[in-house]
């Protein structure tokens, strides 16, 4: 079928929970083959409702938006990079990504699908800027600095928190310390290893 309607030779793709990004490339599959997918649904099963012009519409708008979120899935899985300090900027990024997402017309259970999305990044990143490790890792990653912060407080608790400490470090480089007092050597007590390390 695929030959004849001049589309790639590719299977069908299933969806599957535990596996992040895999509604995106299923509805990515089915758009790619959609005339054999529609094509075959008629001919060998003739009483399954088959896909419409309006179904390939939500399938369209739905990798839209799905697309960001398997580009940062992606970008946070690299082995190569250090990721810690694009947290903020990526949690932020998402959420403006959906919030624009939402002010444009698309199917309305496409749109209801962003809203999920965007209340879920906003809860489980609610606080992400007054984490010290995430803010000050994202300062101090000189891609970024104040540029990804939403929140001026949290920046500056954050620039606050590493001049201090790199204070302390100043202060412990000056100090000299005197070198630890050797202590007498003890000897080992009787073991099954002392013959052994005689031997050695």
């Amino acid at each position: 079928m695929q030959k004849k309607l001049d589309e790639p030779l590719l299977k069908i793709k299933q969806d599957v929970s535990t596996r992040w990004n895999s509604t995106y490339d299923m509805f990515e599959r089915v758009l790619k083959i959609k005339n054999s997918v529609m094509s075959t649904i008629a001919i060998d099963y003739p009483d399954t409702i088959n896909m419409t012009s309006e179904d390939i519409e939500v399938l369209d708008s739905a990798i839209e938006i799905l697309s960001f979120f398997k580009d940062v899935t992606e970008e946070m899985s690299s082995e190569k990079n250090v990721t810690i300090s694009e947290v903020i900027l990526i949690s932020n990024a998402l959420k403006k990504k959906c919030q624009k997402f939402l002010s444009t017309p698309h199917p309305d259970c496409v749109l209801r699908m962003t809203q999920v999305l965007l209340n879920e990044i906003s809860t489980r990143f609610s606080c992400i800027e007054e984490n010290n490790i995430f803010a000050e890792s994202t300062i101090l990653d000189p891609r970024f600095k104040k540029y990804v912060f939403e929140n001026e407080y949290a920046y500056s608790k954050a620039c606050t928190n590493i001049k201090a400490m790199a204070g302390r470090i100043q202060i412990q480089s000056t100090c000299t310390s005197e070198p630890p007092s050797s202590s007498p050597s003890r000897k080992r007590k009787h073991s099954i290893w002392n013959e052994f390390d005689e031997q050695v």
